[in-house]
């Protein structure tokens, strides 16, 4: 077409005709014109094809990473549910002095478990460390995902306090007071429920000892410490809570954005 404008025009201009001329030219500047955006709108069509496939990609490999990261937190929550309920069970038993030394030697596993979670890193690290969070179109979710990290770190430092807690203050007590030996046989029946090797036994060698549970229980200390580690579960379950409930609107969000 431009070939054919420019033929025409050269002829204009040997017969001097200038307003036929420039009319052609005119035209052959038009359609070189409307080449050049077709080119760039195709372009940008590519351009734009390539980043929706790239982003695609992205909200796939998040939601592996937050559908692993919810599973793991309900997981952990629920162990710090079992927990501080256990130890409302002790209180409540020393309040009706009701004593029943297998139950109680149960119950007292739960003084000597700890449980944290493990955040999967993966596809929101690389996105922010990359500085490609632009890539996400969908703005809540980019302000969430930069959040997140926050949010893991407050649930995983109340996890700390109350484990370091545990380990150094509670453990050092309970292993002069109690015979933490009784705990071997309530600890074979938790792992048997998430160890695979099922060979894999904590087979008691020890007698049982008997415990004084009115003295024990009844110990000023014991029931500090015992307090103090039930309002550290408490503090950790809601914020457990809540980075359950961003973690959700996380899933839920790549999931309203992900093309099925």
């Amino acid at each position: 077409m431009i070939k054919f404008f420019r033929k025409i025009r050269l002829d204009a201009l040997s017969r001097k005709r200038f307003t036929k001329y420039f009319t052609y030219a005119i035209g052959e500047i038009i359609l070189v014109v409307i080449g050049i955006l077709i080119a760039l709108q195709v372009n940008n069509w590519n351009q734009n094809r390539l980043e929706k496939n790239r982003e695609q990609k992205i909200l796939k490999d998040l939601k592996i990473e937050f559908d692993a990261n919810f599973n793991d937190l309900n997981r952990v929550k629920e162990q710090h549910e079992i927990v501080f309920y256990q130890f409302s069970e002790i209180q409540r038993i020393t309040v009706s002095e009701s004593y029943d030394a297998q139950l109680l030697d149960s119950l007292m596993l739960s003084t000597i478990s700890w449980f944290s979670f493990t955040e999967r890193l993966g596809a929101s690290n690389n996105l922010i460390n990359s500085g490609n969070l632009d890539i996400l179109s969908n703005e809540a979710l980019r302000n969430l995902i930069t959040q997140w990290s926050g949010i893991v770190d407050d649930a995983k430092d109340d996890e700390l306090f109350g484990n370091e807690f545990t380990r150094d203050t509670f453990l050092p007590f309970l292993a002069k007071t109690y015979p933490l030996t009784n705990t071997e046989d309530p600890h074979q029946k938790f792992f048997s429920k998430y160890v695979q090797n099922k060979s894999l036994k904590i087979t008691p060698i020890l007698e049982q000892k008997t415990v004084d549970w009115a003295v024990f229980l009844n110990n000023p200390e014991f029931q500090n410490l015992l307090s103090l580690r039930k309002i550290y579960e408490m503090h950790t379950i809601s914020e457990l809570e809540v980075a359950i409930n961003a973690c959700n609107e996380i899933r839920n969000l790549l999931n309203s954005e992900i093309d099925l």
